[in-house]
């Protein structure tokens, strides 16, 4: 039986961090493409829409009747803006600054 390897998520965001660096807009686009599926791809453009509408205050209703993400995956997010890491918030706090 195959063994797992334990996650380490620094070295894996350094790797795909690395890939990323100096693409143009095509070639990020291609490559999105081959690492994500069509769903993938839709889920997280899903999150990243509601994150920026959660930080402009809209309630998780609001945010559903505009996206139809569903209740659930909007609350997810709301968990991960509060909660998480502070990925959503650097970044949305950068978009907002125009870096």
């Amino acid at each position: 039986m195959k063994t797992k390897r334990k996650i380490n998520v620094k070295d894996k965001v350094r790797n795909i961090a690395g890939a990323l660096n100096d693409l143009s807009f095509k070639e990020l686009e291609l490559l999105i493409s081959d690492l994500f599926t069509p769903n993938e791809i839709d889920s997280i453009s899903d999150r990243w829409d509601v994150a920026k509408l959660l930080n402009e205050g809209l309630s998780y209703r609001e945010i559903n009747k505009l996206t139809g993400v569903s209740i659930t995956t909007i609350g997810r997010v709301s968990r991960y803006l509060i909660n998480g890491n502070g990925g959503y918030e650097k970044v949305l706090i950068r978009k907002k600054n125009g870096k």
